[in-house]
């Protein structure tokens, strides 16, 4: 890892009450150490998900970390036209915690921002 290691301790968990519609979370605890010096990391995820057809899908992801103190949001949709052929819109946002701790909702916005891709595939 780097020029140091790593250790890594990972707990996850998904919650998949109907078909097509997922929610999961993991907590993950990185501790590093490096000639440079060493340090923890703490990261908080949670993703959700939403499969509207085999042709559409929504997903988003949020996650804290510790070291950064950064909550960061990704949303994405996804449209399959037709296979090879597909839209997507994305989402992101992030914030900083000037608070304390992330509790204390002291959140100041770095960045945000929306994109659309689309794949369009020619076949002769």
């Amino acid at each position: 890892f780097w020029s140091g290691d790593r250790s890594r301790l990972s707990l996850g968990l998904t919650f998949r009450p109907n078909p097509g519609i997922s929610f999961s979370t993991d907590i993950e605890r990185n501790d590093v150490k490096l000639p440079e010096g060493d340090f923890t990391v703490d990261l908080t995820r949670f993703e959700a998900a939403w499969d509207i057809n085999p042709w559409a899908c929504i997903s988003s992801n949020l996650q804290y970390d510790t070291q950064s103190e950064i909550v960061g949001l990704f949303a994405r949709a996804r449209w399959i036209v037709k296979p090879g052929n597909d839209l997507f819109l994305v989402y992101t946002n992030n914030w900083r915690n000037l608070g304390d701790s992330v509790f204390d909702r002291n959140f100041q916005t770095l960045s945000r921002g929306g994109s659309v891709k689309v794949n369009y595939t020619y076949r002769l």
